[in-house]
């Protein structure tokens, strides 16, 4: 039988995440949406700096969830992370779900079990953190690692997402 291949996963917002109140305060007041293509003032560096030590210090990948993969593409995606620093390995990003034959909301939760069970069908999930300042995680919510939107991804933030995550040691 042939082993199959696990990953660690971490699931990234942006917004309150990689960028926050303090950042967008001191942004030009005329910057547009399509500035975050062209510039590196889109997100903070000491914030993009924690995700890169998540992922070196657990061998974590990263799957966008943010809303920003509605807005752009994933090849821009990445070029918008790259040129802010991030050198995680970045491997797609979830369904955009609206809502249940119910025609309930869906929450980003399910956006992300929706994305985990397409990848069970042919690879391991070993763990996975979520990285968001929201809470709409249903079922998921034990693996969010909750960040404040003052103030993005902190320090204290990269040592729950490495324990969760189940990573190697400082």
């Amino acid at each position: 039988m042939v082993a199959r291949p696990s990953l660690r996963v971490v699931f990234l917002d942006f917004d309150g995440v990689l960028n926050h109140d303090a950042l967008f305060l001191a942004l030009p007041r005329d910057r547009t949406t399509a500035d975050c293509l062209t510039d590196a003032r889109s997100f903070d560096p000491a914030c993009v700096e924690r995700v890169n030590v998540i992922c070196k210090r657990t061998g974590a990948v990263v799957v966008v969830s943010s809303s920003w993969r509605c807005m752009f593409g994933m090849a821009d995606i990445r070029g918008i992370l790259k040129r802010h620093g991030l050198r995680a390995k970045v491997i797609g990003d979830t369904p955009r779900l609206h809502r249940t034959p119910d025609g309930e909301e869906r929450a980003r939760g399910h956006e992300i079990q929706a994305w985990l069970d397409a990848r069970a069908k042919w690879q391991t999930i070993e763990s996975f953190v979520i990285l968001d300042d929201s809470a709409d995680m249903a079922h998921l919510l034990p693996r969010l690692v909750r960040t404040p939107f003052a103030t993005g991804l902190g320090d204290e933030h990269v040592e729950q997402a490495v324990a969760m995550l189940g990573g190697g040691a400082r």
